[in-house]
């Protein structure tokens, strides 16, 4: 399982028992042998929540916990993927646990190839009724967790695809280029934002030398 889990850039794997037990993890962190459902740390974390749809789950569902600061990471925004184990009678016998990193998100997000030297791409979602970054957006300071507004990021939330014209946060008149995301159930959108000076005259990123 660690080999598994290094391989995969997982930051952490745990085992549940179908009563909520933790009862294996690679880390060894804190959290190891505390029940998910008993342990008043786990109380509105989005770790139980995940816990509780999956025991209602379909036997080959996968589910997400969205990013939320997790007590047994420092703090840190914290994301999850969940799903039944079971064997080949069909019983169910535990749960597997994936705590997988922001840095593989932020890592494909704010890969600028192809783009000009001052655009960025950014995700975000809806948590609570608020709208958030899901991914960090270095350019301007923000971080997963951080409020985020905009017509492109309400559009692109609610399932619409397009592009609006607004000066951006970095001070910059953009194209706000938005798409939604389904990322196993949780309601996504991307925005992809360009100054329109780099669209009349693009540099491509980590160029000297204009496009044309």
């Amino acid at each position: 399982l660690e080999t598994i889990a290094e391989e995969n850039g997982w930051t952490d794997l745990y085992l549940v028992s179908p009563e909520g037990k933790i009862v294996y993890s690679i880390s060894q962190n804190e959290e190891l042998f505390k029940n998910i459902l008993l342990d008043e740390e786990f109380n509105d974390t989005n770790l139980k929540q995940a816990y509780l749809d999956a025991q209602a789950s379909n036997p080959d569902e996968i589910l997400i916990a969205d990013f939320e600061p997790y007590s047994f990471s420092n703090g840190l925004e914290t994301a999850f993927k969940i799903a039944q184990v079971r064997n080949k009678q069909n019983i169910m016998f535990g749960f597997l646990v994936i705590q997988f990193p922001l840095n593989d998100i932020n890592e494909i997000i704010q890969n600028k190839t192809g783009l000009s030297e001052h655009s960025d791409s950014y995700l975000a979602g809806e948590v609570d009724g608020t709208t958030v970054y899901r991914s960090d957006r270095p350019a301007v300071d923000k971080e997963v967790g951080d409020f985020v507004k905009g017509m492109d990021v309400t559009r692109g939330i609610s399932g619409q695809s397009g592009y609006i014209y607004k000066f951006g946060l970095s001070g910059y008149y953009e194209i706000a280029l938005y798409d939604p995301i389904d990322f196993y159930g949780l309601d996504w959108m991307i925005s992809t934002n360009v100054p329109m000076g780099e669209v009349i005259n693009p540099t491509i990123a980590g160029e000297t030398e204009d496009y044309y």
